[in-house]
This record gives C-alpha cells, sequence and structure tokens, in this order.
C-alpha cells in the first residue's frame, strides 16, 4: 500500500471514531493518580446578598477568579456566571491566593479586583471561601 492510502485510511478512521465519541456525554478524569488535591469552594455576594438582580443593575455577567500559587504566578483563571454565587476548583494541595472581579459580557471588569487572602488546599477536603462585594466594590455602569 501506498503512505497515501494509509493515511487516508487512518484519517477516515480516526474522523469517524470522533464522530461516534461525540454522541456520548463526555466524562473527564478529575483525578491524576499519584497527584493530591483538595477542592476551592468560592462563594461571592454583592451587598450582602446572592441576588440575580443584583447582577444585572452592575452589568455583572461573570466572575473572574484568579488562583495564584506560592511564588505569585498565575495557577489558574475561572470563570462563572456572576448569578451562580459559586464556583468550584480543584486544585493540587499547595498555598494559594488570588483575586476575584466581575466582568461584563465583553469581559471587562465592572468591579473592583477584591483580594482571596492566603489559603491551603489539603487532601481530599473541601475549603470554603467567601468574599462580598459592597456597594463602594461595584462600578456602576454608564
Amino acid at each position: 500500500m501506498r503512505t497515501s492510502t494509509i493515511v487516508c485510511a487512518l484519517g477516515s478512521l480516526l474522523t469517524a471514531a470522533f464522530f461516534v465519541g461525540c454522541g456520548e456525554e463526555e466524562k473527564v478524569a478529575t483525578k491524576i493518580p499519584g497527584v493530591k488535591t483538595g477542592t476551592l469552594e468560592q462563594s461571592w455576594t454583592i451587598e450582602g446578598a446572592k441576588d440575580p438582580a443584583r447582577c444585572q443593575k452592575y452589568r455583572a455577567d461573570r466572575m473572574r477568579l484568579v488562583i495564584l500559587d506560592a511564588k505569585g504566578e498565575v495557577h489558574a483563571t475561572e470563570l462563572a456566571p456572576c448569578n451562580a454565587f459559586q464556583k468550584t476548583v480543584e486544585l493540587q494541595t499547595d498555598t494559594y491566593s488570588g483575586n476575584v472581579t466581575f466582568v461584563d459580557t465583553a469581559g471587562y471588569p465592572v468591579s473592583r479586583t477584591l483580594p482571596i487572602q492566603q489559603f491551603t488546599i489539603l487532601e481530599d477536603r473541601k475549603l470554603p471561601l467567601a468574599v462580598d462585594f459592597t456597594t463602594a466594590d461595584m462600578t456602576i455602569p454608564r
């Protein structure tokens, strides 16, 4: 067989396998063998409440959560709908800090960026952290 025929046949098989796999719900393994992890449960409120109307009032479409490692380097950036009022992130066991900011549909900030104080992720443990955005922390839309 010629090389081009083999390549075409393999390409066709891979394409068929891809489309067959698309019909099923994709499951991604969250645990990597040998890597110890825990869970950050970051929650937020606006003016002390979990009220979707406040997300709309300030045009806060999403919460941007930036997690920094012990060296101060970005370890992860996560987005969640404003009105979810919580984001769960699985992290390797280590010490982190971070910050949170509300952004609009275009990704522009509509709040101050608030710090998340240093926290430690322990193996197989959940760590709940909460932050409240006051009226002064929110930017009034123009």
